[in-house]
């Protein structure tokens, strides 16, 4: 078995943008979910979170694995895509990741990962932690994460907690949540090494659908 990928956007936009900017991700979603390999997509708004810039939206597409990003059905998709608006690109930013599932964390612990497509709730707690530390940093935080994710996975409201490793060696979590209620991500556990403004982020969902 493949490990599972996924693919992870950040959006930045003022709510003034909101609607024209969610009519024109559900089609874009649309399009992606027709490309072979694409399981499902999940978009959701910042509810709260503790860094001082968090995006505002957050979308993420489950794929059989990450090659799905780099195969030629993937690149004819590209091709014939219309992309982005004109009217909606100067008042959006993006960031973008590509990562393999590398840990997968329950309430009692560590899981194997396997190609099950994870549950959804209502709302996911996500926290990206950049490859670009300080020196002697990258081992502390790499030497953490097991173990907030495993901390994470433990409290009510979770049901999952699963890692992520993009290919330029950032680090993402996304945790499920079955009870918005029950979270505050401004007291959730995060690695030592990690700096003030890689804070966990709770979005709920606004768009979900499979192919």
């Amino acid at each position: 078995m493949t490990e599972p990928g996924l693919l992870y956007l950040h959006t930045w936009l003022e709510p003034e943008v909101d609607e024209r900017f969610s009519s024109w991700c559900n089609t874009h979603h649309a399009e992606h979910l027709a490309v072979p390999g694409f399981r499902r997509v999940r978009r959701g708004k910042l509810v709260a979170s503790e860094a001082t810039d968090p995006p505002r939206f957050l979308t993420v597409y489950d794929l059989d694995d990450v090659g799905v990003l780099h195969s030629d059905d993937y690149e004819a998709y590209r091709q014939s895509s219309s992309g982005l608006p004109a009217d909606l690109a100067p008042e959006l930013r993006f960031a973008r990741s590509e990562g393999t599932e590398v840990g997968r964390f329950g309430p009692v612990g560590r899981v194997d990962v396997d190609d099950t497509l994870v549950e959804s709730g209502p709302a996911v707690l996500t926290l990206f932690l950049s490859a670009e530390r300080p020196a002697g940093q990258s081992q502390a935080l790499l030497d953490d994460l097991d173990d907030v994710a495993a901390a994470v996975a433990a409290l009510d409201g979770i049901t999952l907690v699963r890692r992520i490793s993009t290919a330029n060696g950032d680090h993402v979590m996304v945790a499920e949540v079955a009870d918005t209620e029950a979270i505050d991500p401004t007291e959730l556990p995060r690695p030592g090494a990690a700096t003030p403004d890689e804070a966990w982020g709770l979005y709920e969902l606004e768009h979900t659908a499979t192919p």
